[in-house]
């Protein structure tokens, strides 16, 4: 009967407005922040299902004040159930393929479908975490032999292997200045390249300051966290340093100071970013000047 967006937590006030007194029962998929908004639509005596596994297999960290309303917290992994209670997941798994048939459920739609030979654009497009609906493969009624293409196969073999963006000097003895650090691109990257490429030393820079990143109400705040515990794990070091992208000077100023240190600039990543979309007929030139110069400028 009602839809609301997933993507951040605007879904709370939503929910609020036509259930102020909360929800029974919350079965959740979400992570990080959007986790902890979802909790707080728990009403007295409710019950929150976790589906999802990312916050448990990341060990975050819950608020358990948010519970206090004799609330209950479950977690469901239906790979543990089908080990220790097959036939319960047998009958389940057999009640919603009936329920399918006699149409009282329907398929998550909108429904995208590939050919065999799509493989890898498919999955990509499922690790975005922007995908709705669900992806088909088509097999049975296809023409198309299941096969990975050798150009599609050498390419990914070769982001794989290739670390001639990442040779030692890099990794052990200088920075990588990444600009729009404090988005949720910038700490990702900054996490991948201490894990899988030996980086020892980043700059995360942005217009924001510290205090702003370490706000729990920053939603980037859980990725910050979780960096924080891989740079000590693998002995990294993450500086965090204010300055406007667009400043050509400001810019110029920070490179000069990291270059009299030991570990100077040796590589950037551009992923500074004003966020502000809108369709092709909505475009003006107040917007472009905004949304334009941290990525041309700064570049």
């Amino acid at each position: 009967e009602h839809v609301f967006n997933s993507r951040d937590a605007s879904f709370v006030n939503d929910i609020r407005q036509i259930l102020p007194q909360g929800v029974d029962v919350i079965v959740n998929s979400l992570s990080g922040n959007l986790l902890k908004e979802s909790i707080k639509l728990l009403a007295y005596h409710g019950h929150f299902i976790e589906w999802g596994k990312r916050d448990i297999y990341h060990d975050n960290n819950l608020s358990m004040f948010q519970l206090r309303s004799d609330c209950s917290f479950h977690v469901i992994d239906f790979i543990s159930l089908a080990d220790h209670v097959s036939p319960l997941i047998r009958r389940m798994l057999e009640e919603a393929i009936d329920l399918f048939v006699q149409r009282k459920i329907r398929a998550v739609e909108p429904t995208v479908t590939y050919e065999p030979s799509q493989v890898i654009e498919a999955l990509l497009r499922c690790n975005s975490g922007q995908v709705m609906g669900k992806t088909v493969f088509r097999i049975t009624s296809s023409d198309q032999p299941l096969t990975i293409h050798k150009k599609q196969s050498n390419s990914l073999l070769k982001v794989v292997i290739d670390n001639t963006m990442f040779p030692s000097e890099v990794c052990n003895q200088g920075t990588i200045l990444i600009s729009g650090g404090f988005g949720g691109l910038g700490l990702t990257i900054s996490r991948w390249m201490i894990e899988q490429r030996g980086v020892k030393h980043i700059a995360l820079m942005s217009r924001r300051t510290l205090i702003q990143l370490e706000q729990p109400s920053n939603p980037q705040y859980d990725e910050w966290l979780r960096l924080k515990r891989i740079t000590k794990e693998y002995n990294a070091h993450v500086d965090v340093v204010q300055a406007d992208v667009t400043n050509f000077q400001q810019v110029h100023d920070l490179i000069e100071e990291f270059n009299k240190t030991f570990c100077p600039i040796r590589g950037i990543i551009h992923s500074a970013v004003v966020a502000e979309d809108r369709t092709l007929n909505n475009l003006t030139q107040e917007h472009l000047s905004l949304v334009l110069p941290p990525k041309v400028r700064g570049a």
